[in-house]
This record gives structure tokens, sequence and C-alpha cells, in this order.
């Protein structure tokens, strides 16, 4: 179940930068907005593979380190 959340996380981010990089070609979106739209999105699934990972794993949360 947690690999197939991943994979749709990184699904999602593909088919967006894909739709960015069309919009940047067809000069509807500057290289800048680009950028910064692909770190925003990078940010936000990271976030959210954080709260999935906490869903899945639980017990990671309360792990000793040695």
């Amino acid at each position: 179940m947690a690999e197939e959340g991943k994979v749709a996380l990184r699904n999602i981010r593909r088919d967006a930068l894909k739709a960015c990089e069309k919009l940047e070609k067809e000069k509807k979106l500057s290289k800048d907005i680009v950028k910064d739209l692909s770190s925003d999105l990078q940010a936000s699934l990271k976030t959210e593979w954080e709260k999935k990972k906490e869903m899945y794993f639980p017990i990671r949360k309360y792990a000793i380190k040695v």
C-alpha cells in the first residue's frame, strides 16, 4: 500500500512537470515561474509523503535511534 502511494505521488509530479514544461514551450509560462512551480510541487509532495509515511509506518516514529 505504501509503495502504491509513492508511485501515485511520483506520477502526479511527473504529469504536473510535463504540463508546466508544455506551457513553457508555448511561451505561456516563463522559465522562472516553471522553476518556482517545480520547487513548490516538490515541497508539497514531500509534505504529503511524510504524512502518508506516518500513517503507513507509525512504529518508526517511536523507534529508538542507536
